[in-house]
Order: C-alpha cells, then structure tokens, then sequence
C-alpha cells in the first residue's frame, strides 16, 4: 500500500495542471481498486479461507461458500461480487489514497498558486 501511495501522490504531483481529465483520473481510480480486490482474493488461497473472510466482512455463509467456490479469475470476482464487501471503505482504512480525491487537492493548490495573465499573446519570434 504504501509503494503504491507513493505513486499515486508522486503521478499526481507531476500531472497537477492537467485538472481537467477527471474521468480519466476516475476510471485509473476503479481499475486500481478493482486490481486490488483481485489481489486480496488471490492471497485467500484456499476455499475456507476465502469463505471466512468473506463471512467476516457481512455475506451470508450459503453466498460465502459459493462464492469461494466460484470458478471464475480473480479480476472477474472483483468486479462482480468483491465489490460489494471490500468496500472503498474498507480499502481506505488499510491506508490506500483515493487517487480521485488526492489529485483534487492537489490540483485546488496548483490553481490557487497558478496566475494567469490578463490577456494572453501570440508568441513572437526575438531574432
């Protein structure tokens, strides 16, 4: 988490002024997080464990059970059923930045520093 954070905090910092593509920094966002779904599914490596897990975060133990049986790949778990008991919430609280919210801030501090000139030139070649 923290290598990642760096990441997204270092990317965001170079990208500052381009504020304006907020879906694209929307979708990086749900494909990240769904990446990370699929990661903590992957380290469930077996079927009870899998199970348990999934009890403890709020399913029923007869969806649970089928769930972790599920032979589908991991990214596909991700995104049809994980989503809804790996919350963004719960991805929050182990330390993960929300890439939208983060770049937010970071582009409200760039245009307050950022002055723009009251009227804007061609530029002129100086010989």
């Amino acid at each position: 988490m923290e290598k990642i954070n760096q990441v997204i905090r270092g990317w965001s910092n170079y990208f500052r002024c381009a504020w304006l593509y907020k879906e694209t920094v929307r979708k990086l966002d749900s494909k990240l997080r769904r990446r990370i779904r699929a990661i903590i599914w992957k380290q469930w490596k077996s079927i009870r464990k899998k199970e348990e897990s999934l009890v403890r975060l709020g399913c029923p133990r007869d969806k649970a059970h089928s769930y972790a049986c599920a032979r589908q790949g991991c990214v596909r778990c991700a995104v049809t059923f994980l989503n809804k008991y790996i919350r963004n919430i719960h991805l929050k609280k182990k330390g993960l930045l929300t890439i939208e919210e983060y770049f937010d801030t970071v582009a409200e501090r760039f245009m307050k520093s950022f002055v723009r000139t009251a009227q804007c030139r061609r530029a002129r070649w100086v010989v």
